[in-house]
């Protein structure tokens, strides 16, 4: 059973997460120095607020996974896993504690650390705590599970009450998000919304070119990764027949775009809220989150399918292809067409 489990959610799980998490490696130690986090441990253990900050972000994080791996036994293609039954409660309770300690890796390594030079710190009971944090998590997370397990029935976008229309094609994938996918939708937006506040806020602080708000652009779009995987698995659940309609593939194609600006609405105004150059620029790096997003999207549709691979190394590409210089329009322009051009090649190939 653990076999099983860790295929279908914690693989799952990090390629998915695989830009967020090559985010995190960044920040921690592409720019923090050991001697940096040697500090932010100490600190924590000094001072009472700085760990209950800590101890948050843990939370923060512990319930992101815990809400990835109920979300996970609710989709269609994972119902085999309500055979779990089968077994007894105590071994589902310590598979699925298993499987949220897995998911809690990388907050749960950094406590580690913190338990270790507290012991020599003579701070031994913060660090206790901080690991004590984390067992707590997976408890609770493994309660959740079994709760769901028990309570799980085939996913229904309309739980409860009938989804009606009466609302423009373009916006239901994004009410879905809403109405079913809320965890997802505001971890998504509030991280990629963090890091272009904070790429334009660095501006003030030295001399920067558009290529930083490249970059950030680049991440708000990659940070879509996961809700453009969603996407697929919505179309092929809930709205398969969108095939059988009268509508030829630039029609298609411009509905596409018009659902990805209304998900990047939330970035494109953290970004004009917070423009630190000139504004004739802005639209440069709109077209290149948008056109990035649309090549992203259509790869995940037709070519990637939960491999994100790929995904990863294209992100890298386009990162280091940034700092040439090239107009920053000309990115988004490229992945906007190799986005159609999956578009005509696959669409009705796919099923």
């Amino acid at each position: 059973m653990s076999r099983i489990l860790y295929l279908t959610w914690v693989k799952t799980y990090y390629r998915q997460n695989a830009i967020f998490v090559f985010v995190v490696i960044l920040l921690a130690f592409g720019i923090l120095r050991a001697k940096e986090h040697l500090t932010l441990i100490h600190s924590a253990l000094e001072d009472n607020g700085v760990f209950l900050l800590a101890c948050l972000l843990w939370i923060l994080h512990g319930i992101k996974v815990i809400a990835y791996a109920r979300r996970a036994l609710l989709l269609k293609e994972n119902e085999f896993l309500h055979h779990l039954h089968l077994f007894t409660r105590t071994a589902r309770l310590l598979s699925f504690f298993g499987v949220i300690f897995q998911l809690v890796q990388q907050t749960f390594l950094y406590s580690v650390a913190m338990l270790i030079i507290s012991y020599t710190a003579g701070y031994l009971e913060k660090g206790l705590l901080g690991i004590a944090v984390h067992l707590l998590l997976c408890a609770i997370g493994a309660l959740v599970l079994e709760s769901q397990l028990n309570q799980s029935k085939s996913l229904n976008i309309g739980r409860g009450r009938k989804v009606q229309f009466p609302i423009p094609q373009m916006l239901y994938y994004p009410y879905y998000l809403l109405s079913r996918q809320t965890v997802l939708l505001l971890v998504s937006k509030v991280f990629s919304g963090t890091v272009l506040m904070v790429v334009c806020l660095l501006y003030p602080t030295d001399d920067y070119d558009i290529r930083l708000l490249g970059l950030g652009g680049l991440m708000g779009a990659y940070s879509q990764s996961v809700i453009f995987q969603y996407w697929y698995f919505f179309e092929r659940t809930y709205f398969d027949f969108y095939k059988n309609l009268p509508l030829n593939l630039g029609q298609r194609y411009v509905r596409y775009l018009i659902t990805v600006i209304i998900l990047l609405s939330p970035e494109i105004i953290v970004l004009l809220r917070n423009w630190p150059i000139e504004y004739a620029q802005f639209p440069q790096i709109i077209m290149l989150m948008i056109g990035i997003a649309m090549g992203l999207l259509f790869y995940q549709m037709f070519k990637g399918k939960g491999e994100f691979q790929g995904i990863f190394f294209s992100g890298v590409g386009l990162a280091i292809s940034i700092m040439f210089d090239m107009p920053m329009y000309l990115y988004g322009l490229v992945a906007g067409g190799v986005g159609f051009l999956l578009l005509r090649r696959y669409y009705y190939e796919d099923e």
